[in-house]
C-alpha cells in the first residue's frame, strides 16, 4: 500500500505518528461540513500494541458500540431535527430547494495505554452553516477486563461528556445551540471535583 504524508497542509505525520510501514493512508479526501473544510482519511494500522487477540476484540467492540449510538442518534434526534427545520421555513416554495441536511461524526483516540483507552464522539446535523441537532459522547475504556469505565457520559441539545486528552488532560465536551464547545483542564483540578476521575487514573497507573 501506498500511504501519503500530507494532504493540502494537513499533515498526517503529527496525527498518525509512525513510519510507514507502521501504518498507511489508504484514502484521502476533502469534503466541507458547515461551510468549514474537512479532511476525511482512511488510516490502516496493520500492528496493534494490545497483548492479546482479546485486545483487539475489545477495541473492536468500544468502537462498534459507539458507531451503533451515533446511527441510533441519526436515525432518531438527528432525523427528528432535521425535519423539524425543514417544517418550520416560513417559505413554502423553498421548502423543494433546501440545502441538503448533513450529519458529520468524528470518534477521536484521547489517552491510550496498554490498559487504557479514552475517546471522544462528536456529532453534528447541519443544514448548510446552520446547527440543526449534535451529539457528544464520550467512553473511557479498560481493556485489561473489558470494562467501561463511569466517567465518560453523553449528551444531547445541551449535555455534556468528558473524555481524556493524549497528555493526560480532562477535555469537557458540551453540546450548545452553537455548536460543540471544547475545554480542557489538568487532571489536577478534576480530581478536587470529582473523586470518581481519581479513582479511574488509580486503575492504570
Amino acid at each position: 500500500m501506498g500511504y501519503m504524508n500530507k494532504y493540502e497542509g494537513f499533515e498526517l505525520s503529527r496525527r498518525f505518528p509512525g513510519d510507514p510501514p507502521e501504518y498507511s493512508v489508504e484514502r484521502v479526501r476533502r469534503t466541507f461540513g458547515a461551510d468549514v473544510p474537512l479532511i476525511t482519511a482512511d488510516i490502516s494500522y496493520p500492528v496493534f500494541s494490545a497483548e492479546e487477540k482479546t485486545g483487539l476484540e475489545r477495541i473492536n467492540a468500544l468502537y462498534r458500540e459507539m458507531a451503533e449510538r451515533f446511527l441510533a442518534w441519526a436515525e432518531n434526534e438527528g432525523h427528528e431535527a432535521a425535519l423539524a427545520a425543514y417544517e418550520s421555513d416560513p417559505d413554502p416554495a423553498r421548502r423543494f430547494r433546501f440545502r441538503r441536511f448533513r450529519i458529520c461524526a468524528m470518534f477521536e483516540p484521547g489517552f491510550c495505554s496498554p490498559s487504557f483507552i479514552s475517546v471522544a464522539g462528536r456529532v453534528l446535523a447541519t443544514r448548510g452553516s446552520r446547527v440543526v441537532g449534535g451529539n457528544v459522547s464520550a467512553q473511557n475504556f479498560r481493556t485489561s477486563d473489558g470494562r467501561l469505565m463511569p466517567v465518560c457520559g453523553r449528551g444531547g441539545n445541551g449535555g455534556g461528556a468528558i473524555c481524556f486528552t493524549r497528555d493526560g488532560k480532562a477535555l469537557h465536551l458540551e453540546f450548545t445551540a452553537d455548536g460543540i464547545k471544547e475545554r480542557c483542564e489538568n487532571i489536577g483540578d478534576c480530581l478536587n471535583e470529582n473523586l470518581m476521575i481519581s479513582k479511574l487514573f488509580a486503575t492504570i497507573r
